[in-house]
């Protein structure tokens, strides 16, 4: 158990067996919950991608392929919670010289200039919370996307007696438009029928001695023949359009109708809670390990981290030292070493206000 919770959290071996256990079981709870969530999230994806497509190939394929995307999100927002090796609360910000007074349109004008600067999305932005907001936004679609095809699962019965109603409204739908498809075509061969009955009237006295009134008998027959073929055919077509459309919706589902559906049955607030518990209780442990001194793995991690940097910048520093002073003996001794930063190379406190010069215009040149 301990290599899966050190394996799915990117825990560091080395420090894991440094902390007690009432903190490692803390750090399984939390992996323990999000691998439930991760059997849901692997259910509801399935079936999500069923009842989009209505084939099970696709469905296994896709629901795979969605299931590995929402489970990684998770995992990520997961594994991005902890502590950063720029947050280090040993160093202490340095005291500002003081300086002159910034007038009213100043003070406006260089808040201003704040609100827009670009600053990483840490829990330091301009924004307060905003990196949380970001966060809540993306594991609420994620929980949306698990909780309807839960909801409908578990509804299996009522979302297939609203699925056939919604076929049979559909077969019904498109039965009426063949019959008025059906019927311009017979209107028209039955309004040619009566022209021509009504022309024959005309002749009626002398029908057999003119050979326009024969004519038109022979059309007459020809139009009747053709309004009974055009009906036999009619109903051959219908048949055969009306079997494929079926063959069509057969396993059709209906998502937006069935989620309107199991937006108002109890079990779909029963899922609810579970999937906002599995998904949000996890972060909130990581939350709880990162924040209290109690707990040491977040601590431990940081001063490791940070060890390791600064040997590495030590390291550096020695090597360009000596590069400089081989090539550049002369000059090595009045390089000046940095002074801005208090933890360089962390660069997060400084140590004075650094003068802001103002550019050069061509007037004063």
């Amino acid at each position: 158990m301990d290599e899966f919770v050190i394996a799915v959290l990117g825990l560091e071996e080395s420090l894991w067996i440094q902390i007690n256990a009432a903190e490692q079981r803390k750090y399984s709870i939390a992996v323990f919950l999000f691998a439930i969530l991760s059997a849901l999230c692997l259910l509801a994806s399935f079936v999500f991608i069923y009842m989009i497509t209505s084939t099970t190939i696709v469905s296994v394929i896709g629901g795979l392929i969605l299931a590995f995307i929402l489970i990684s999100m998770i995992r990520f927002s997961l594994l991005s919670m902890r502590k950063s090796v720029f947050d280090n609360p040993n160093i202490q910000e340095v005291a500002e010289p003081a300086s002159k007074p910034l007038g009213f349109f100043q003070k406006i004008k260089l808040k201003i200039k704040n609100l827009f600067s670009f600053k990483p999305i840490t829990s330091n932005s301009p924004i307060p919370g905003l990196a949380m907001l970001i966060r809540v936004f993306f594991m609420s679609v994620i929980t949306t996307l698990i909780i309807f095809p839960l909801a409908c699962l578990i509804n299996y019965s009522s979302i297939q007696q609203i699925t056939i109603q919604k076929r049979v409204a559909l077969v019904e739908s498109f039965q009426e438009q063949q019959k008025l498809q059906s019927t311009k075509e017979g209107e028209r061969l039955l309004l040619q029928i009566d022209q021509l009955n009504n022309q024959i009237k005309n002749y009626k006295g002398y029908y057999y001695e003119n050979s326009l009134g024969q004519k038109l008998k022979e059309t007459l027959i020809q139009t009747k023949a053709a309004y009974a073929a055009h009906l036999q055919q009619e109903e051959i077509n219908q048949s055969n359009a009306l079997a494929q459309y079926q063959k069509q919706i057969a396993n059709s589902y209906y998502p937006v109708l069935s989620f309107n559906y199991v937006y108002s049955t109890a079990s779909f607030w029963m899922i609810v809670a579970l999937v906002c518990y599995l998904l949000f209780y996890p972060h909130f442990l990581i939350a709880i390990l990162n924040k209290f001194k109690i707990y040491h793995y977040a601590n431990l991690a940081i001063e490791k981290y940070r060890k390791s940097i600064d040997e590495d910048y030590l390291a550096l520093n020695q090597y360009s030292d000596r590069i400089i002073k081989k090539r550049y003996p002369n000059l090595f001794g009045s390089i000046q070493k940095n002074d801005l930063w208090a933890d360089y190379p962390y660069k997060t406190v400084m140590n004075h206000v650094p003068v802001v010069r103002n550019p050069i215009k061509n007037l004063d040149i």
